[in-house]
């Protein structure tokens, strides 16, 4: 998926010019739009939506846009990147939400399991269970599981997409936030704080994404999360991860993890979009990486 800046009147007209075809020719082919009522999503950035609105910070980014596009264009999007933030924060709550109900389902599988390894083992409870059941069951949690990894690093990559509007646009651009994470462990290695302030809560407060990133990599790159059962203690099943993690514990912090990290980027940002952030001397924007 590319990210691009596109600033060129010209060629923010030809996009848009393909897009109104694009659409033109999808609401004469498709046939009568069915609609749905969506959810009322919280906003996750509440400050900073209300201090968005009405900044100067916006001010820097007209004429700017964003394009998004898939390699084939069967997926593209222009957002003015004055609004970008709009679109951003509706991501988020979206993955939020779907992020609850994952974990969710989650644990219904989990007392699934649970309640059928009772079943077998004490013939008053027995009942006719296929063994095929049991092992959907498992699918289905290895599908959940991976289904949460994905929300997760998604919605940090769509927050570390919106940090060239937050920090300005002189700033640099990132596409993930493991991008953006690497880029900071490498200007403090430098000698240089770009965010003191975001780069202490990084290394305080994300353990529990470093551990979902290493999931994730795996998933991603090579297989599907290996699943195994224990009874830890007499009719009590707990499940593990490659055989090192219980599901409780890579899990668990994740609900509450990402919305401790939104409600201080919230602050963060807000205050020094605001102007009033208490920043070091040495503090400044990140500066785009040498190429």
């Amino acid at each position: 998926m590319r990210f691009n800046i596109v600033a060129d009147p010209a060629k923010i007209a030809r996009i848009q010019q393909r897009l109104a075809e694009r659409d033109r020719q999808l609401a004469t082919s498709c046939g009568t739009l069915v609609r749905y009522q969506a959810p009322v999503l919280p906003n996750a950035f509440p400050r900073l939506s209300r201090i968005l609105d009405s900044s100067a910070r916006r001010a820097e980014f007209l004429g700017i846009y964003y394009h998004i596009e898939s390699k084939d264009r069967r997926i593209e999007r222009l957002l003015p990147a004055a609004e970008y933030y709009r679109f951003v924060f509706r991501a988020v709550a979206d993955r939020r939400y779907a992020l609850e109900l994952g974990l969710r389902r989650l644990r219904e599988l989990e007392h699934w399991i649970q309640r059928y390894y009772h079943e077998t083992r004490d013939p008053t409870l027995r009942t006719e269970q296929p063994s095929q059941r049991v092992v959907e069951k498992v699918y289905a949690l290895q599908s959940e599981l991976g289904g949460i990894l994905l929300l997760v690093r998604g919605a940090l990559d769509t927050i570390a997409t919106l940090l060239h509007f937050l920090y300005g646009a002189s700033s640099s651009h990132f596409r993930s936030f493991a991008a953006f994470v690497d880029y900071l462990n490498k200007q403090h290695a430098a000698g240089v704080d770009a965010d003191p302030a975001l780069s202490e809560y990084i290394e305080e407060h994300l353990e529990w994404f470093r551990i979902l990133r290493e999931y994730h990599d795996y998933v991603t790159q090579y297989g599907s999360i290996d699943i195994s059962f224990c009874e830890a203690g007499e009719g009590v099943v707990r499940t593990y991860l490659q055989d090192a993690l219980e599901v409780h514990e890579a899990v668990a912090p994740v609900l509450s993890g990402l919305d401790s990290f939104c409600q201080f980027m919230d602050g963060h940002f807000a205050a020094r979009i605001a102007g009033t952030a208490q920043e070091p001397a040495r503090a400044r924007p990140p500066s785009p990486p040498p190429r």
